[in-house]
């Protein structure tokens, strides 16, 4: 499916006892493709509203407001700027996770959106999944033709609520092409991302996201790596 893959890999396919690949192609017969495996669920980080608790995680506007969280490195592509501007129209509250923003990206994107939770450092895989867990849903805004699979989308599946994912993102194609992928909100792009706050149901997890989770959870990936090295070595 899609574009070629480089000489270079084809090089290393003609040489390799088994190739492993995170989505179907067509040009190396007999890959083995295992998607991307998704990080075991976490229990989730319980966030209060600022009138009733002061400290970090008090950043909400009133108990019941919906959170909308996302995780990874603040490149342009992913959208931060425009994520919490449409959390904010929405009234939604934000949690974002970014090691690579700055002291000044977290000063702009609380005045679109005081109702901010932002973790500036690396969190622990367990950790992000767990803050993505307290949310009520997540979201994964790419406009790329990046190669290669999403790892941050796999914390937002791990996470087990809601999905909104931008349907032209190259980075998602494995997960468009299979079983179960009308379980992720699709969006076209930013004007379609409010009328789907707008509908999108709050509740404790999400039956199709973790049907997606559990199929590629990394226990059952990691075993069809095991195979794979198993059929190598006999």
């Amino acid at each position: 499916a899609g574009s070629e893959n480089s000489d270079q890999l084809r090089g290393l396919w003609d040489v390799c006892d088994a190739t492993i690949v995170h989505e179907p192609v067509a040009d190396l017969p007999g890959a083995h493709y295992i998607r991307h495996g998704v990080p075991l669920a976490q229990s989730p980080h319980l966030y209060t509203a600022r009138a009733h608790y002061q400290g970090v995680e008090g950043f909400k506007q009133y108990v019941d407001q919906p959170v909308l969280g996302s995780v990874g490195f603040n490149f342009g592509w992913k959208n931060f700027d425009r994520v919490v501007q449409a959390s904010a129209d929405a009234g939604w509250a934000m949690v974002l996770l970014s090691n690579t923003a700055t002291a000044e990206d977290e000063a702009r994107w609380r005045v679109m959106n005081p109702d901010l939770l932002c973790i500036r450092e690396f969190l622990p895989q367990s950790t992000a999944i767990s803050y993505l867990a307290g949310c009520d849903a997540t979201i994964f805004a790419y406009e790329c033709a990046n190669n290669g699979t999403s790892g941050a989308i796999r914390q937002g599946l791990a996470a087990r609520k809601p999905l909104i994912a931008w349907a032209n993102c190259r980075q998602f194609r494995d997960l468009q092409l299979a079983e179960g992928a009308d379980a992720i909100h699709w969006c076209a792009g930013f004007d379609d991302l409010l009328a789907t706050l707008r509908r999108l149901p709050i509740q404790r997890v999400d039956p199709g996201i973790v049907y997606l989770a559990e199929r590629d959870r990394w226990p059952t990936q990691a075993q069809k790596y095991l195979d794979v090295f198993r059929s190598v070595i006999q």
